[in-house]
């Protein structure tokens, strides 16, 4: 008797155990189950982001434009003009482009982020001509590829230039 109440207690300790977080969750094929904080997460790989229980790719680039999963913005990818700030912000606000009206120029942090995540994804913007070593943004100016080259830093980098530089439109998804 006391060997099928023995029995029973280790089975019931099996059978009352705690289910892990990753127990029954797929992650989508460029992902995999993870615990962290006790909840279930899907570690995506590189070029990947989370969203939700799926990996998406971080950068969809289509239609003249690299599409941002991660921050939710669609930026212009088409050959930009090389203006100074105030007609950069009126080229911006009078842009049309995939059917879309409502483009604007991109502050510093947003674009300097775009910069830096686009190359380290190995994505190289647009530009109007290879040379060019800045981007305009309403608050200032941020290192292209060639400009990190010429002078130091990253992509992205916030850089001390004046006059006119490239212009690169962003809207929101």
């Amino acid at each position: 008797m006391k060997i099928i109440i023995s029995i029973l207690i280790i089975m019931s300790l099996f059978s009352c155990s705690e289910k892990e977080p990753c127990d029954g969750v797929t992650c989508s094929e460029h992902g995999e189950c993870k615990v962290e904080e006790n909840q279930a997460i899907c570690k995506c790989e590189d070029k990947y982001i989370s969203s939700d229980l799926s990996c998406i790719i971080e950068f969809e680039i289509k239609d003249g434009t690299i599409v941002d999963n991660k921050t939710g913005l669609i930026w212009q990818n088409s050959y930009i003009k090389h203006k100074e700030r105030d007609a950069a912000i009126s080229y911006c606000e009078t842009l049309k482009m995939n059917s879309f009206e409502d483009w604007k120029l991109s502050n510093i942090k947003n674009l300097g982020d775009f910069h830096k995540r686009t190359n380290l994804n190995g994505i190289v913007p647009t530009q109007m001509f290879d040379g060019c070593l800045a981007e305009i943004a309403t608050d200032g100016y941020v290192k292209t590829k060639k400009g990190a080259e010429d002078h130091g830093g990253n992509p992205g980098d916030v850089f001390s230039f004046s006059g006119a530089a490239n212009v690169r439109c962003v809207r929101e998804k």
